[in-house]
């Protein structure tokens, strides 16, 4: 083994160069694992959990059941710089919806990310997608949460859905205007289904017991909506371009793709919905 291929300078006398060098190899090694066991900022630009599409709720006890409200999905981040209310898309709906700014700066947290949706309700307390579409009803808009990613400093999506759900249930154990826990159950899917259905709720969501919080489409999320809910009709009439299905697509110039405007948007209009959920 050629001395020259691994002389170090400085190397102490009676040392073979091929010792030396696993020793210098060795302790790269452990200041690389140092490294990558410190601790790191939390991302801030993370993609939703998103769940799959079903015709019924998964049976068994293995997952738990929430209620699926008729909105904008909104990851609510506040931390050093403020406030941001940001949708699927990417927009930043803090300006739009105050009173969910006003709830989040309340929480006595130093910082957080929480998963939700923003609804406005009727005089039945039903959330209904018209009174937040067209912009009538922005200050009386709530965000429903029903996920907590990250609570001062920590990241949590590697921790099971079960604990982040008690995790943000002590965060909101104080009642608050502006922001509501959305209430698990842990009992059988197609009861809670009926009773979705019976309320005329958009439908529910069933999240697998011991599951992480993973961004894009997973299995571990499944969604099943009513058949009768005015939001199943509305996605069979329309889609967000505007025209009724079955109509002749008319081409659309591109949304811009270009860096953030001031309001927090990717470019296009901030009062463009997100993607049907």
């Amino acid at each position: 083994m050629s001395r020259k291929l691994y002389k170090i300078e400085g190397s102490p006398k009676g040392w073979t160069p091929f010792v030396h060098a696993r020793k210098a190899i060795d302790n790269r090694s452990i200041a690389a694992l140092k490294y990558l066991s410190m601790p790191r900022p939390f991302s801030r630009s993370i993609q939703p959990c998103l769940p799959r599409s079903a015709k019924e709720p998964p049976a068994g006890p293995d997952w738990l059941h929430e209620i699926k409200h008729d909105g904008f999905r909104i990851l609510a981040r506040r931390d050093a710089k403020g406030i941001r209310l940001y949708t699927r898309n990417g927009y930043n709906f803090a300006d739009r919806f105050p009173r969910i700014v006003e709830a989040i700066a309340g929480l006595p947290v130093q910082s957080c990310f929480i998963d939700g949706e923003a609804i406005v309700v009727d005089e039945n307390g039903l959330s209904v997608f018209d009174l937040i579409r067209y912009r009538q009803h922005d200050n009386a808009a709530v965000l429903c949460a029903f996920d907590l990613i990250e609570l001062d400093g920590e990241d949590l999506r590697q921790k099971p859905i079960e604990e982040r759900k008690h995790t943000l249930a002590n965060v909101l154990f104080r009642e608050c205007d502006g922001i509501a826990f959305n209430r698990h159950y842990d009992c059988d899917g197609a009861i809670i289904f009926k009773q979705a259905c019976a309320l005329g709720c958009e439908g529910i969501v069933s999240k697998r017991v011991g599951s992480p919080y993973r961004s894009g489409r997973v299995s571990d999320w499944i969604k099943v909506k009513n058949p009768a809910a005015p939001a199943v009709k509305r996605e069979a009439e329309e889609d967000w371009g505007g025209r009724r299905r079955g109509e002749k697509r008319t081409p659309r110039p591109e949304k811009p793709r270009g860096p953030k405007s001031s309001s927090g948007a990717y470019g296009g209009g901030v009062g463009m919905p997100p993607d049907p959920a």
